[in-house]
């Protein structure tokens, strides 16, 4: 799931996919790949990109695990662990360079 979202965020960041952003001082919602002029806020639209994510993630992993019925190793789980701890660094370092000032 954390790494459906992950992926999902950054992922739709680099396609410059459209969407939705909040202009708080005009009190207007815009759906765009990129932001208008003036202040706009596209925290909600990244929320909602990774929410999105996460469910499809979630209900991936329901499916496959409902179809695999062989249990699965102490290996293969940490290596699973170990990629979504990974995918979720790459979002924050990701993240923090997005708000950084030399973007």
């Amino acid at each position: 799931m954390v790494t459906f979202g992950c992926l999902c965020m950054v992922g739709a960041d680099f396609g410059q996919w459209p969407r939705p952003m909040y202009a708080p001082y005009h009190a207007h919602w815009t759906f765009a790949a990129e932001p208008g002029p003036g202040v706009v806020m596209t925290y909600y639209g990244a929320l909602f990109r990774g929410v999105v994510g996460m469910c499809v993630g979630g209900a991936l992993a329901t499916i496959t695990r409902r179809w695999w019925q062989h249990r699965i190793n102490e290996r293969a789980l940490s290596l699973a662990a170990a990629w979504s701890l990974s995918a979720a660094a790459f979002l924050a370092l990701y993240s923090l360079w997005n708000i950084w000032p030399f973007s």
